[in-house]
């Protein structure tokens, strides 16, 4: 049997008969791609599930602590109405803000259009 080429674009089937799932690997110039079932028989990659939680429980957080901020600036430390409520609306702000201004840093020096 000829070895696979690396610059060749094609589906490899097996030559053996294997106890394996539903599953398909096609060849690339650069690696070979396992594409198979991904979250509950979808093809979603399983990625997509540790995102989704992930985002979930930023959300989870950025709720639980913006209920309770004001409370804390006005009750624990004993900050004025006006103040504890600039400060409030300044966490909201940045939370919404940060990530564009992160997305701009990582597109621009960090990832692949620097």
């Amino acid at each position: 049997e000829a070895p696979i080429n690396v610059n060749d674009v094609k589906l490899v089937t097996p030559t053996q008969s294997y106890d394996l799932p539903d599953v398909k690997l096609f060849e690339s110039h650069h690696c070979p791609y396992l594409i198979s079932l991904g979250i509950c028989g979808t093809h979603y990659p399983l990625s997509i599930a540790f995102i989704v939680v992930n985002e979930f429980c930023e959300r989870f957080s950025y709720y639980g602590m913006k209920a309770v901020l004001s409370l804390y600036f006005l009750y624990f430390l004993h900050w004025d109405e006006t103040t504890s409520t600039s400060v409030y609306h300044a966490f909201s702000s940045l939370c919404y803000f940060s990530p564009v201004i992160g997305a701009f840093i990582a597109d621009s020096w960090l990832g692949k259009y620097k």
